[in-house]
């Protein structure tokens, strides 16, 4: 029978608000029944103490030694014959872990301060777990350097907590990676405090694990918790370097979390989550990573100089997560990716923010939203990016930003591309875009060059866009290009002036004239430009054909003639440019030498109609064309006299924008000139 120390040299007992319990009552029993087994004063084991073992005022205990041959089951009371606070069964006095030195535990809600010598590097690992195995809180030493390999919870409200992130390092045994704390179908946990490293090997990719692994646990809390390997911190279901459905619901991830890893924190589904006051660092891809969790949250996030070996990465991602917020991130630095980066996310709400100096050539945006309809961003600012400011891209329809901020971006500073009604509404900017996609159709020869063969393949080299057409030479006589096919239409928003160049192959000099697919397509329709644009030129890519563009109050200028323009209300430097109309009842304009029926709204939104046409259907109620939605009078309006030839006729303009001849209209020659009206 050998005597232990149960406390070196006190146990103190706290309620849930970790308060000390006065008066607190400890009974001991042998494991698994009701039957009092004793405790000693001695380490003789000679002289018992009265039982039960009343605590003092400051919920602590006097020494308590144990038979170390005996299994002891603990019943923890307010006081003698009070309420119970614990029946903990078995308990292990052993869990004094005397190898830790002079730090406290938290052990079932009982406090544990051994007071042996510290010695920092020892292996905690089996005494963690052994603390975790009945712990509702379990608090780790202050120490730079702990060891600590696998360990797995399995209670439900399991907290792990430390005296902070910079003063409690743990770290997994010298050369072995793996996860550190792992639970899965762990309800209502939390860690805080202290750091983790779960890759000393130095892995660079998959094989270098996580600090924290959670796999279907519901509502975690992770608060001021640093880690490093290629995860910092895990929740999800990894299948080799990727991760999948992991199904966990609720939590929250907050403040001032530092991770510094191939993934700061990676959240996989875990749905209503949220993240506050946090800062990622990493060396290889995002800081923060949020894939398919819907309706997360993240406050005052910070992740700066990530993604710097891998262009996979940069600053923040969110991927198909409905429904989510984000206020106010700083995402700057981030060396081969973008600051933050939406993907896939309905309802997108972002709420100020800084994305500044991120990224290369190739992929640095400040703020990316991507595939994400119907989002909304509140003011922000991003500014010295590698590529745009904020862009808004395809299939983001229906987005709007407010009150953004963009300058000294390389390529623009706003930009929307391939997504219907989206509005930038008093943002400002040094330059904007607005695209759609051009394929290529076909391909004319314009000069042949020299020194081509069959079957080279050319790639269009001027303008911009995100794949390249490319033509494959058919026909090259004496190695002059006569002929080409189209091999690949490509993704072209920025196309080129006629005759275009193009590289590659074994000749060179060849150019093309171009006929592109991207007429008609819409593909920005709808686009609205409203306030701001104090020194702004904005360019309308060429081949745009929405047919709704419309700018208010807007005071920029137009870089070319902007052909999708249909309205400028508000907006004295910009001339909106005719549109032709299209005629009905054979009618067709009178010659190339006149202005063709066109139409017009000015800055007070006025229609115009312009224009002389000939050769139609001539009798009184004829539609001669219909004018677009947008250019409808409230109410029908006219009469209007306009002249033919040798004299004048009659129209009116119903409510559906149909222009009707009132009288009889002259088949030489009748203008339009003179109708205006104001639009509903």
């Amino acid at each position: 029978m050998a005597g232990q120390l149960m406390t070196q040299p006190l146990v103190q007992q706290l309620d849930s608000n970790a308060n000390p319990v006065s008066g607190a009552a400890f009974y001991f029993y042998l494991s698994g029944t009701t039957t009092p087994t004793p405790v000693y004063a001695d380490a003789a084991l000679t002289t018992p103490l009265t039982q039960p073992v009343v605590a003092d005022a400051s919920g602590r205990m006097p020494n308590v030694y144990y038979n170390s041959d005996l299994s002891y089951r603990l019943v923890i009371k307010s006081e003698p014959g009070g309420t119970t606070i614990r029946d903990i069964d078995p308990f292990n006095p052993a869990i004094n872990l005397v190898s830790l030195g002079a730090q406290r535990v938290l052990y079932a809600d009982i406090m544990m301060e051994p007071y042996a010598s510290l010695i920092v590097g020892n292996d905690i690992t089996a005494a963690v777990q052994a603390a975790v195995d009945q712990a509702k809180i379990v608090r780790l030493p202050d120490g730079a350097n702990w060891i600590c390999g696998f360990v797995n919870i399995t209670l439900n409200e399991t907290s792990v907590t430390g005296p902070g992130s910079q003063k409690c390092n743990l770290t997994r045994p010298s050369g072995s990676n793996n996860w550190m704390f792992y639970a899965s179908g762990v309800d209502d946990l939390s860690f805080s405090g202290f750091s983790t490293d779960g890759n000393p090997a130095g892995n660079a990719l998959s094989g270098a694990h996580a600090g924290i692994r959670l796999e279907n646990c519901d509502r975690p809390t992770i608060t001021n918790v640093g880690g490093s390997g290629w995860y910092g911190t895990y929740l999800g279901d990894p299948v080799g370097a990727a991760f999948s459905v992991s199904s966990g619901v609720g939590g929250r991830f907050d403040s001032n979390l530092t991770f510094e890893c191939g993934d700061g924190l990676v959240v996989a589904d875990q749905a209503g989550a949220s993240d506050s006051n946090s800062i990622y660092t990493n060396t290889r891809r995002f800081g923060l990573l949020v894939d398919n969790c819907d309706g997360f949250r993240d406050y005052n996030i910070t992740a700066n100089g990530n993604a710097a070996t891998l262009s996979s990465g940069g600053g923040i991602a969110i991927l198909n997560s409905d429904d989510c917020e984000s206020h106010s991130p700083s995402c700057g630095s981030n060396v081969l990716g973008p600051g933050k980066q939406i993907s896939g996310c309905n309802r997108y709400r972002q709420f100020g923010g800084r994305y500044d100096g991120n990224g290369t050539a190739s992929n640095g945006d400040g703020l990316a939203i991507y595939n994400s309809p119907d989002c909304r961003i509140y003011g922000g600012s991003g500014a010295s990016n590698k590529t745009r400011g904020l862009s808004i891209d395809s299939g983001s329809d229906g987005s709007k930003a407010f009150g953004f901020d963009a300058t000294d971006n390389d390529d623009v500073d706003l930009h929307v591309f391939r997504s219907a009604n989206v509005a930038l509404i008093d943002c400002t900017g040094e330059t904007s875009r607005v695209d759609d996609s051009g394929v290529l159709q076909a391909a004319a020869v314009a000069s042949g060059g020299a020194g081509y063969t069959v079957g080279d393949v050319l790639s269009l080299t001027s303008g911009r866009g995100g794949v390249a057409p490319q033509v494959t030479v058919a026909t090259a006589p004496a190695g002059v290009i006569a002929t080409v096919t189209v091999t690949r239409g490509g993704d072209w928003w920025d196309r080129p002036s006629n005759p275009a160049s193009f590289s590659g192959g074994t000749g060179a000099g060849a150019t093309f004239n171009l006929t592109w697919l991207g007429a008609g397509t819409n593909l920005c329709a709808g686009f609205t430009r409203s306030g701001g644009g104090e020194g702004e030129t904005m360019k309308v890519a060429g081949g745009f054909t929405s047919p709704s563009m419309r700018l208010d109050r807007w005071k920029g200028t137009l870089s070319d003639t902007a052909s999708a323009l249909k309205s400028a209300d508000g907006c004295d430097s910009v001339t909106v440019p005719l549109t032709l109309l299209t005629l009905a009842a054979s009618w067709v304009a009178f010659d190339p030498a006149w202005q063709a029926p066109a139409y017009f709204k000015d800055a007070e939104g006025w229609v115009h109609l312009v224009g002389t046409m000939k050769n139609g259907t001539t009798t009184s109620g004829t539609v001669i064309g219909t004018l677009p939605t947008g250019f409808h009078p409230a109410n029908t309006v006219g009469p209007w006299q306009t002249f033919g030839v040798g004299a004048s006729v009659s129209l009116y303009v119903d409510s559906a924008g149909q222009i009707i001849a009132q009288s009889a209209l002259n088949a030489t020659r009748t203008a339009l000139d003179g109708i205006k009206f104001k639009a509903a």
